[in-house]
């Protein structure tokens, strides 16, 4: 298939979703965001739905598949909605550094209440204002900092692996701080690896995108891909199935369970981030290192790039994170 017959058809699909999920009961408000609707579209590219929830309803679940393509369905509370375009439309533009940023340039195709096309309007004039720009960095480095208390906290108390889990969080977030400090959206986390090369290629910060690919252990994706994932594929999906409704085939749908995207390292480094905190300590995070656990579950510990997390090894890159958090403004993780 073409470029363009591909693009015409993920277009096509998109609509179609979209004006099926608008003709829902209750339905106040749709509209496309993400790639889609940027026209920055991959192949393989999800459709990121906002919608408008009304008072007392009930959200629907946040992921989502169909037809093999994920789907994820964000909802804008009306009342608070309504509440941030009020203080925007009187000059403090503050509420839209929390917008989501999926619907940042998106298209509006259902709009009675007219809510929407305002959000829109306003979003798209504002994100990446100084002010709001300053807001998201504000935000990341202090999001960094609450992750890297909990690396501080599982490093203490001797669990390795579990501070390295967090740690990915940690990183994830400089990651976001550093596509804000230069005035570009944050890209699918799907393609992180790849689009952070490029961005890494353009602003001088190689050694920024090896300490990323170092804590993530991408150097290990090939061997894991080939011998490991085969053997805990359907562990990991039933993990994901576990974090909310919709989860799981989302993951195996949306997060290229096959391998076969062309973009290994970002979708590897998606599993190795979430998998292992969903659940927090009543999750895998309350046995990665019990040694038992850990021997029993080899294939499990070497997917997810944890099987070489000894305290040496953690601590290395701790160090290394502090640095590059350091020099975006951020905390020392100690």
């Amino acid at each position: 298939m073409t470029e363009p017959e591909w693009k015409a058809e993920l277009a096509a699909w998109a609509s179609g979703y979209c004006d099926r999920f608008a003709g829902g009961d209750g339905r106040q408000g749709v509209m496309m965001g993400g790639s889609i609707a940027r026209g920055q579209q991959w192949a393989h590219s999800d459709l990121e739905l906002g919608y408008l929830l009304p008072a007392g309803a009930t959200p629907v679940d946040y992921f989502a598949t169909d037809t093999g393509r994920g789907v994820e369905r964000i909802p804008l509370a009306r009342a608070e909605l309504e509440r941030d375009l009020a203080t925007v439309d009187a000059g403090d533009p503050t509420p839209i550094a929390s917008w989501p940023i999926q619907l940042y340039r998106g298209r509006v195709l259902h709009d009675p209440t007219g809510l929407l096309g305002r959000f829109v309007a306003l979003f798209d004039e504002h994100l990446f204002s100084p002010e709001i720009v300053a807001l998201k960095i504000e935000r990341g480095l202090e999001s960094y900092r609450e992750h890297a208390a909990k690396v501080t906290a599982e490093s203490a108390a001797g669990r390795p692996r579990a501070a390295l889990a967090w740690l990915r969080s940690a990183m994830n977030d400089l990651i976001l701080v550093q596509y804000w400090t230069r005035g570009e959206l944050p890209r699918s986390q799907n393609r992180t690896d790849s689009r952070l090369r490029d961005l890494s290629e353009r602003h001088g910060l190689g050694d920024f995108y090896r300490l990323y690919r170092d804590v993530f252990e991408l150097d290990s994706a090939s061997a894991a891909i080939a011998d490991d994932w085969p053997l805990v594929r359907d562990e990991v999906l039933a993990i994901a199935a576990t974090w909310q409704g919709g989860a799981g085939e989302f993951f195996e749908q949306a997060v290229d369970s096959t391998f076969s995207w062309g973009e290994d390292g970002g979708i590897i480094g998606v599993y190795r981030m979430y998998i292992p905190i969903i659940g927090d300590s009543d999750g895998l995070l309350g046995v990665l290192d019990d040694d038992v656990w850990a021997d029993a579950n080899g294939p499990l510990v070497r997917f997810l790039g944890l099987a070489d997390a000894a305290p040496p090894v953690v601590e290395a890159l701790v160090k290394r994170v502090d640095a590059a958090a350091a020099e975006l403004g951020g905390e020392a993780v100690r």
